[in-house]
C-alpha cells in the first residue's frame, strides 16, 4: 500500500476518535513542545502534518515512545493519556511498519526443523522454562507493555537490556549474525514479559539476569542495566495479586489543565 493513502487512513482513524481532541494536544505538544487548550489553535494544525512532523523528530518507534512518555510524566491526567498515547502509537506504528516494508528485505522463515536447534528462528517469544498458569493469568492481568517497554528505555540502553533479557530467558547471545537475526523476531516488551512469566519472584529473576549477564561484556553497563530493568519490571511482582495497576502518582507531575 502507498505510504500517502497509510498516512491518510491514520489521520482520519485520529480524526474520527472518541479522544480527537486529546490526541491533538498531545500531538503538538509531542512536536511543538507546547501544551495547548485553546480550541481555534488545536484545530489549526493539520493531522496529517503533525505526524510527519512526529515521525521525522523520532525516526524510530523507540523515540517515539520514549517522547510520549516523558509527556505522560509530566500530566495530570496520566490514566486518560496512556489511552491517547497507545493510540497515537499505534497509528504511527502502521507508518514505521511500512517504512520497514519498503527498506528493508525481509527475514528468511526458512529454519531448521529441530526444536533443540540452538540456532532456531523463534518468531514470538517462547520461555525456556514452564509457567504456572495463575502466575501468568496474574501477570498478564498487571503488565503494561506500553508503560513497562518506554521507562525501560527511558533510564537504560534498550538493545543491552533486550541482549540481556534474551540471554536469561532462552541461552547466551553470542552476537552471531543468527542471533542478532534472532534478536530482531523479539520486541522488548514481549522479551520483558516473557522473563516475568519465567520467575515468580524478584529475587530470583535477579539473579537469572545476573547469570546470564556474566557472558557479556562491560559488568559495569550491565549492572547499571539489570538495575534498571529490575526497577521497571518490581511493580509487577509487588502487585500480582491486585486487579488493576496501581494508579500513577500525580504528586510529582507537572500540571497541564485542560479547559
Amino acid at each position: 500500500m502507498e505510504y500517502s493513502l497509510v498516512l491518510q487512513q491514520v489521520v482520519n482513524n485520529l480524526e474520527r476518535h472518541e479522544q480527537t481532541t486529546r490526541i491533538r494536544k498531545m500531538l503538538i505538544c509531542a512536536c511543538k513542545g507546547v501544551w495547548e487548550n485553546d480550541p481555534n489553535k488545536l484545530n489549526s494544525f493539520p493531522v496529517a502534518s503533525l505526524l510527519k512532523e512526529l515521525k521525522r523528530k523520532n525516526p524510530t518507534p523507540e523515540e517515539l515512545k520514549i517522547s510520549l512518555y516523558k509527556i505522560l510524566n509530566r500530566i495530570n491526567k496520566q490514566g486518560e493519556y496512556l489511552v491517547v498515547a497507545k493510540t497515537i502509537f499505534g497509528g504511527m506504528k502502521q507508518l514505521y511498519d511500512l517504512d520497514r516494508e519498503l527498506t528493508q528485505p525481509k527475514l528468511l522463515e526458512s529454519e531448521p526443523s529441530s526444536s533443540s536447534s540452538p540456532n532456531r528462528l523463534y518468531p514470538y517469544p517462547k520461555p525456556s522454562l514452564p509457567v504456572a498458569p495463575s502466575h501468568k493469568k496474574r501477570i498478564d492481568r498487571v503488565y503494561d507493555p506500553f508503560g513497562v517497554r518506554m521507562e525501560m528505555m527511558t533510564y537504560t540502553n534498550p538493545l543491552r537490556a533486550k541482549i540481556i533479557i534474551f540471554s536469561t530467558i532462552y541461552r547466551p547471545f553470542n552476537f552471531s549474525n543468527q542471533d542478532w537475526l534472532n534478536l530482531k523476531l523479539h520486541e522488548l516488551d514481549d522479551l520483558t514479559q516473557a522473563l516475568i512469566n519465567n520467575y515468580e519472584s524478584l529475587s530470583e529473576t535477579e539473579q537469572k539476569l545476573k547469570e546470564a549477564a556474566q557472558c557479556i561484556d562491560d559488568p559495569e553497563e550491565n549492572t547499571q542495566t539489570i538495575n534498571a530493568i529490575l526497577q521497571t519490571i518490581k511493580p509487577c511482582y509487588q502487585h500480582l495479586d491486585e486487579t488493576i495497576i496501581a494508579e500513577p502518582d500525580l504528586d510529582q507531575t507537572i500540571v497541564m489543565d485542560e479547559d
